[in-house]
């Protein structure tokens, strides 16, 4: 068999390890991610997984930053949609927070819990706490990409109003102050702030 299609065919199973990783990483949080219950998942046998991932913390490694790889170009992606060319800080508000909000509140929790985790213990899982330490940098270059000012210090704040509003939602209750409006006000907020500055 040529070295390519073995190649190939490693890769896609690596690949669908990690979704199905990242399925229970939705649907249990960290704990819910154990060799067997993604190698039944994936319709593998155990050794597979532990192939690709010789260990547990390896596996959640690999989950969430595979979850980051696809979330970042998946928002920026639906946030310019939105914008449709316009540089108009209103609508880059409604865009973020309708992206943000469409969150389902019941896939927050365990991708927090794992988020605190990572947080917790950077040592254990490096390649997660490097795609968290991305997503300043990327909404940096968004800004940037859009001439709004102060793009260093509102990336800061946006990431962090964002993972206050996450961690608000994960509990299921969504209140009238956690809305889509709400979070919409917020960010406008956040942009006159810059925009009286300039």
């Amino acid at each position: 068999m040529p070295q390519k299609t073995v190649q190939n065919r490693g890769k896609l199973k690596q690949q669908l390890i990690l979704d199905c990783a990242l399925e229970l990483l939705y649907t249990e949080g960290p704990a819910g991610i154990t060799l067997r219950a993604v190698a039944a998942k994936a319709g593998v046998p155990a050794s597979s997984v532990s192939y690709y991932f010789p260990t547990l913390v390896e596996l959640v490694q690999g989950a969430f930053a595979h979850y980051f790889d696809q979330l970042i170009p998946r928002m920026t992606g639906n946030i310019q949609r939105e914008l449709g060319g316009s540089r108009d800080l209103k609508i880059l508000a409604k865009a973020l927070a309708t992206e943000v909000s469409s969150r389902d509140s019941r896939t927050l929790l365990p991708l927090y819990e794992t988020y605190l985790a990572v947080a917790r213990h950077t040592e254990l899982y490096p390649e997660a706490d490097k795609a968290i330490a991305q997503i300043p940098i990327v909404v940096k270059a968004f800004l940037d990409d859009l001439a709004v000012p102060e793009s260093a210090t509102l990336s800061a704040a946006i990431v962090g109003l964002i993972e206050g509003f996450g961690l608000r939602r994960s509990n299921g209750r969504v209140e009238a102050l956690w809305g889509q409006e709400s979070l919409q006000r917020s960010f406008e907020m956040l942009f006159e702030s810059v925009s009286k500055k300039s």
